[in-house]
């Protein structure tokens, strides 16, 4: 099995060889360019999400977004039944489907790092971008179960890739991604706690200023992926 896997992985990575410029674009400039843009107009005190809330962001494209549009695609060509009908499990081709995606996530994630700590935005240390680290894998994670289950749910290739941008950036900037969490109104609190980047952008932020609260968002955000995943298996792919 792991053999079919690392296959599948090392096909996908060739693959995205030839979205290269869809990519760069969304994964590297997009990100960089709002952080760059937005860091003359955005108070000190501020900063902090400012940048956390672009690594949500692009949590949320690479993974929920792209992973949902790129097996939605798969299934309608007939290349992920093709896929099963040769032996391979369907989450084992959407482990292989969402790496290269998770992994895009993290590289930019740490691309807007670098890029805020130049600008004078943000400090951080090794042990806070490890904490970071391990706050994008899980919330990669998390992006990427939904979108699966999204995929399992909805089998309409043209409502699920519309529907996968409408999630992708409407969990960004209707969430407390840029602003803090107690900004929300209390009779929307409970809206809030049903979005996954609530949990994903919390993580993020506080494992950047080494906050041991970091974990138990983590936790909840793992969580619910785990419930996402438990959805898609249950709703099936094929």
């Amino acid at each position: 099995m792991l053999k079919e896997l690392s296959s599948l992985i090392e096909m996908f990575l060739k693959e995205s060889r030839a979205w290269f410029i869809a990519i760069f674009f969304y994964a590297i400039v997009f990100p960089l360019a709002i952080v760059f843009g937005f860091s003359f107009v955005v108070s000190k005190n501020f900063a902090i999400f400012l940048v956390s809330g672009t690594i949500t962001f692009q949590v949320a494209i690479t993974s929920l977004t792209s992973v949902a549009q790129s097996l939605g695609m798969d299934r309608d060509r007939g290349r992920l039944s093709f896929m099963i009908s040769t032996g391979i499990p369907a989450w084992g081709y959407a482990i292989a489907s969402s790496f290269v995606n998770n992994l895009m996530g993290i590289v930019s994630g740490y691309m807007i790092l670098a890029v805020a700590s130049f600008l004078g935005l943000i400090t951080i240390n090794y042990m806070e971008g490890f904490f970071l680290l391990v706050s994008l894998i899980i919330g990669t994670y998390t992006g990427s179960m939904f979108g699966l289950a999204m995929t399992a749910k909805i089998r309409n290739w043209r409502l699920l890739s519309q529907l996968a941008l409408v999630f992708g950036f409407g969990f960004s900037f209707f969430a407390p991604v840029y602003f803090p969490l107690s900004y929300i109104p209390k009779y929307l609190i409970p809206l809030v706690y049903l979005e996954p980047t609530t949990y994903i952008s919390q993580a993020i932020r506080l494992s950047m200023v080494a906050n041991p609260s970091f974990i138990l968002w983590n936790l909840y955000a793992l969580l619910y992926g785990m419930v996402f995943m438990a959805l898609a298996s249950k709703w099936g792919l094929s």
